[in-house]
């Protein structure tokens, strides 16, 4: 019912229920026998005259009459108050009925007021975390502009440097070369000189000698081959080598093509190479006059602040006599051809996997994967040089190209490169079987890089003095002048490679930098072209020097595209 019509209801109901009150209180008012004589005035006119007139009815009629007006008038009130009750009754079911519909009205006002509120809340609620989810990545985009800017920055901060820096170098070289060239004519001079005149030395000698009889030049000779021997002897227990094993290096010259002659007759090579220098370590030189002189030199050149029993236990596990030559089994006859391979990104391509493989050993290093270039690179492997940090970055960083182990086998033998204390606790583990006790490689097994069988016939272990002697003579670097000398040690392709040139009568350079370099990627085996990056630790376009320089010389062959 709308609240017009119900305002129109409610007031008709109460003029009604007023009408039948006020009606009911007039008729109260009107006394009995007034009543009665208006009831008597209203009979008598239609009674029987006769019938009047009987005296003994009348007192009774009277009496009848009143009891009747009385009847109507109980009758009167009863139905008056029926109808205020049922007027009073349809009220109050009127009042009932509009104040539950008011209640019903008030609720759905209420509870749609209390929809729309919460619709607002909810509709605000929502704008705000809109609004806070746009805020968070408009600071996020922010954020992420700064940090792109920032590595761009920095990159490009770190590109000029290293362009500075590689200029600083390239002139440093250039200046050095230049001088080397200028030193090297002034000693070929002094060379040509006390060439010409150990020539007539020797000529006035063979004259001499000649003029002497046999017995005389038979007795000389054995004299000198006796003194020989002994200064050999001499030599070999200064630096801790045995004399047979000496002598079986200098025996290497049965080759009449082997490099050693070619160097010996280079004036300046030459003076380079010193093919007495001690290649590898082993039990016997472990002594105090050794401990003396390497405790003074950082690694990888020496001992110093390394424990003296860790260098002790380590050295004294390298027992076994294959520990002191490269090569423990048997010579191949004739000359010995070895072929180092590196990982330049000059071998993608190069189909050169089967000429490796013919070489009588093969050198390998750092992340040297073959399956799935067994063409380029080969699958045979005798020698895998490393040092542990870089054997075990490489098994990180090129998992993904498919280095998943180091090279395994019977015939495998592991050049270890001394550049740290981790390296000597590596290789007694490895030696003895067991995992690595302590250090940074704590809890390692060896077995996992060098086979299940420990012995120490595997293994090989640069001798401090050889890396030495190899930066010193070849690979003396301009870095070791700035203040990245402490990082600086020739890269292990680098010492695989002059280690080779020091055992081998033929070497042959695979995978290694050239000239033309930036037209490879950095290693054979990346998808996609990566750069070479030149880093402060290793003087790259040194190394490539010295390798074009020995290979127009003769010395090895370098593979070049």
């Amino acid at each position: 019912m709308r609240p017009r019509a119900l305002k129109w209801f409610c007031l008709v109901a109460t003029l009604a229920v007023s009408a039948v009150f006020y009606g009911h209180y007039y008729t109260s008012l009107v006394p009995p026998n007034s009543a009665r004589q208006e009831d008597e005035a209203l009979v008598s006119p239609s009674e029987d005259s006769d019938e009047m007139q009987e005296a003994g009815n009348l007192p009774e009629l009277k009496w009848i009459s009143q009891e009747l007006n009385n009847d109507d008038v109980r009758e009167k009130d009863e139905k008056v108050r029926k109808n205020e009750e049922k007027s009073q009754d349809e009220v109050s079911k009127q009042n009932e009925e509009k104040s539950q519909d008011e209640v019903k009205r008030q609720n759905e006002e209420k509870s749609q007021d209390e929809v729309k509120r919460q619709n607002e809340e909810k509709s605000q609620d929502e704008v705000k975390r809109q609004n806070e989810e746009k805020r968070q990545d408009e600071v996020k985009r922010q954020n992420e502009e700064k940090r792109q800017d920032e590595v761009k920055r920095q990159n490009e901060e770190k590109s000029q440097d290293e362009v500075k820096r590689q200029d600083e170098v390239k002139r440093q070289n250039e200046e050095k070369s230049q001088g080397e060239v200028k030193r090297q004519n002034e000693e070929k001079s002094q060379d040509e000189v006390k060439r010409q005149n150990e020539e007539k030395s020797q000529g006035e000698v063979k004259r001499q000698n000649e003029e002497k009889s046999q017995d005389e030049v038979k007795s000389q000779n054995e004299e000198k081959s006796q003194d020989e021997v002994k200064r050999q002897k001499d030599e070999g227990r200064r630096q801790g080598i045995s004399a047979s094993s000496e002598l079986k290096v200098l025996s290497s010259t049965s080759c009449s093509t082997a490099l050693q002659l070619r160097v010996k007759d280079d004036s300046v090579l030459g003076k380079m190479f010193d093919f007495e220098v001690p290649l590898l370590m082993w039990d016997t030189h472990m002594t105090e006059n050794s401990w003396g002189n390497l405790s003074k030199k950082p690694v990888p050149y020496g001992w110093k602040d390394l424990p003296k029993q860790d260098i002790a236990s380590t050295l004294k596990a390298l027992n076994d006599s294959a520990n002191q030559g490269m090569f423990d089994w048997q010579r191949p006859q004739g000359c010995v051809s070895c072929a180092v391979v590196g990982n330049g990104g000059i071998l993608n391509g190069s189909r050169k996997g089967s000429e490796i493989d013919q070489h009588d050993y093969v050198f390998r290093l750092n992340g040297a994967i073959t399956e799935g270039f067994e063409k380029d690179v080969g699958t045979k492997t005798s020698f895998y040089g490393f040092t542990v940090n870089t054997m075990k970055n490489s098994l990180i960083g090129y998992q993904e190209y498919g280095f998943k182990g180091t090279p395994k086998g019977l015939g495998v033998r592991y050049i270890f490169i001394p550049s740290d204390l981790r390296d000597y606790i590596m290789l007694r583990s490895a030696i003895l079987g067991v995992k690595v006790p302590t250090g940074y490689d704590k809890g390692d097994e060896p077995t996992e890089y060098f086979g299940p069988i420990p012995s120490p016939k595997k293994f090989k272990f640069l001798h401090p003095d050889f890396v030495y002697y190899l930066k010193e003579s070849f690979l003396k670097s301009e870095l070791l002048k700035s203040e990245y000398a402490s990082l600086y040690m020739p890269s292990t392709g680098a010492l695989m490679l002059l280690a080779a040139l020091h055992s081998c009568d033929k070497v042959s350079a695979y995978g290694f930098i050239t000239q033309n370099y930036n037209q490879f990627s950095d290693h054979y085996y990346e998808r996609q072209k990566q750069p070479l990056i030149f880093y402060a630790n290793h003087d790259m376009l040194m190394e490539m020097k010295l390798w074009q320089t020995l290979h127009k010389k003769g010395i090895m062959w370098l593979y070049q595209r």
